[in-house]
């Protein structure tokens, strides 16, 4: 299981595939910490993704925002 808050591949995965397909110049992600890992060259498989994004807010959203705007959603997510 994922031990830390921030950056694991999880997130990665997330972000990556919304900067892909929501041609978006950034993506965020709340930090997901379970899900069971998966052996390292092992397929990813739908019931894993499942598996790792089940949240209570599953959505994705792409919205224009300022940099002030962004500056306090991280100031918000810091604290």
């Amino acid at each position: 299981y994922r031990r830390g808050n921030f950056n694991g591949t999880w997130d990665d995965l997330i972000c990556d595939a919304l900067l892909s397909e929501r041609e978006a110049d950034i993506a965020l992600s709340p930090g997901f910490r379970w899900g069971a890992s998966l052996i390292p060259g092992a397929d990813i498989t739908r019931e894993d993704i499942f598996n790792a994004t089940a949240m209570s807010y599953p959505n994705a959203y792409r919205t224009e925002m300022t940099g002030e705007m962004l500056h306090i959603i991280m100031e918000d997510v810091a604290d």
